[in-house]
Parts: C-alpha cells; structure tokens; sequence
C-alpha cells in the first residue's frame, strides 16, 4: 500500500515539485478539499474523481441487545465517486 511518502516520490519523480514540498503540500491539498466540501458541498476534479457530501436523513434504529428503540440524528456523510475516465484507465491495468 502507498502513502504520504510514496505519494510524494511519485510527484517528486515528476520533476513538477521536489519530493519535501510534495510531502509537505499534500496535508495542504487534504485540508482544502475538506474546507471547499464545507464551503460548497461538492469538489470535482475533472478525468479523476468527485467528493460530495451527502446528507443522511434521521431515521428509527434498535439496539439489538436491549431492543430499545431511538432516533438517529440527521448526518453529513463524505462520498467520492470516480470518473469514467478514470475507471477505464484502471480497467486497463494488469492483475
């Protein structure tokens, strides 16, 4: 599994930015999309993916041990959906 780190080396290999200020604008990137998903409910970033935020309504739920019954509050949920552009790059690759 890849992470921050590898992340970074991958961008770093790019010659587009050095691996330290790779490493150190991903948190950056992370923050934003969390501040514009606040701000305006949706981030796309085009042939990649889209975040949204999406509202789950308040519903009845059981506890099953106890069969006491409560409501669940409404809540705000992240949701990413890919593009088909990049769901085909994917498909391409070797298993």
């Amino acid at each position: 599994m890849a992470g921050r780190r590898e992340l970074a080396q991958k961008i770093g290999q790019s010659k587009v930015m050095k691996i330290q200020d790779a490493y150190n604008v991903i948190p950056v990137f992370v923050d934003a999309i969390k501040e514009l998903l606040k701000e305006e409910g949706e981030v796309r970033l085009t042939d990649f993916c889209t975040f949204k935020i999406e509202v789950r309504d308040s519903h009845e739920a059981r506890n099953p041990a106890t069969g006491e019954t409560f409501t669940v509050p409404d809540r705000c949920h992240p949701k990413c959906s890919f593009h088909t552009h990049y769901k085909e790059t994917v498909k391409q690759y070797e298993v």
